[in-house]
Parts: structure tokens; C-alpha cells; sequence
């Protein structure tokens, strides 16, 4: 009786530690930059240095999209979770328009490649700067052409 209630005790303490786990970690350290920061499929922003990874617009950090991915330059692919603003709601009122430092958890998604990394960026309404649907239409293509990141950064930026 009192072996299967030990049993019983391992098994539940067991199952409960492994529901508890969380998916591992990148830090920003390894990233390499430039990367992409997409705001789901609305819309990515270039962040050139993990400083500028942990800024997030106050407009976006105040509607932030239920998934927000990072592809850096060797096409990892990962998710932005647990994303905490550093200031409070005066700072914000006090600069709407500002940048809101931000803090986060990366988490792989996917396998990466050039491949996930094109189709993500493929799928997102707005990239770089310009919206204008001529625009838009030409950085979507010259991704489609991209043999590598490298010539996906130089087409959101318009220098390629």
C-alpha cells in the first residue's frame, strides 16, 4: 500500500514538473543582426542591434498582435513571448508617440531558413517605410528573388 502511494506521489509530481516546462531560449545575444521584427501579418520593422529589438513603438506595444516573430540575418525564425513594457501608463500618456523599451522572451519557431523566413515576410501587409501598393508590390518581389537575408534586408530598405 504504502509502495503504491509512493508510485502515486512520483508519478503526479513527475507529470506536474513536466507541464511546467517552458520552451527553451534564445538569448538576443545570439542573434544576428540586422533582424526583422514582425508585428503578426500586419506589418515588420528592421531592428539594427538587439537596443533597437527592445524598442517597440508606444501605437504598436498598445495593440500588440496576438504573435510577434523575429527573423534575424541567418533566417532564424523566433517568437517574441512575455513582451513587458518598462515604463507605466503616465510615460505613456506623457509620450504617445514615443519609443517604449521593452523586455521579452525569444523563442525558436519552426525550423528557420530562407525558405519559413520569405513566406513570413510574403505574408505581411506592410514592410519598410513606404506603403504605397507600387512599393510594396516591388519589395514582395525582390523577396521572392532573395537568395539569402542579406538581399531581403537591401529590399525592405530600398538600397537593392
Amino acid at each position: 500500500m504504502l509502495r503504491s502511494f509512493a508510485t502515486l506521489v512520483c508519478s503526479l509530481f513527475t507529470a506536474l514538473a513536466g507541464c511546467d516546462r517552458r520552451p527553451p531560449e534564445v538569448p538576443v545575444g545570439e542573434l544576428k543582426f540586422p533582424a526583422i521584427l514582425l508585428y503578426g501579418q500586419t506589418s515588420g520593422q528592421v531592428a539594427r542591434d538587439a537596443e533597437d529589438l527592445a524598442l517597440i513603438p508606444v501605437q504598436r506595444y498598445m495593440v500588440l498582435p496576438e504573435q510577434m516573430l523575429v527573423i534575424d540575418s541567418n533566417a532564424r525564425v523566433l517568437e517574441m513571448r512575455d513582451i513587458a513594457g518598462q515604463h507605466g501608463g503616465g510615460w505613456i500618456t506623457l509620450n504617445p508617440s514615443g519609443l517604449m523599451p521593452v523586455t521579452f522572451r525569444l523563442v525558436p519557431q519552426g525550423p528557420g531558413g530562407m525558405e519559413q523566413a520569405r513566406t513570413l515576410l510574403l505574408a505581411c501587409e506592410f514592410l519598410g517605410r513606404r506603403i504605397d501598393d507600387d512599393s510594396i508590390a516591388r519589395i514582395k518581389e525582390r523577396i521572392r528573388a532573395a537568395r539569402d537575408m542579406g538581399a531581403v534586408f537591401r529590399a525592405i530598405d530600398g538600397t537593392e
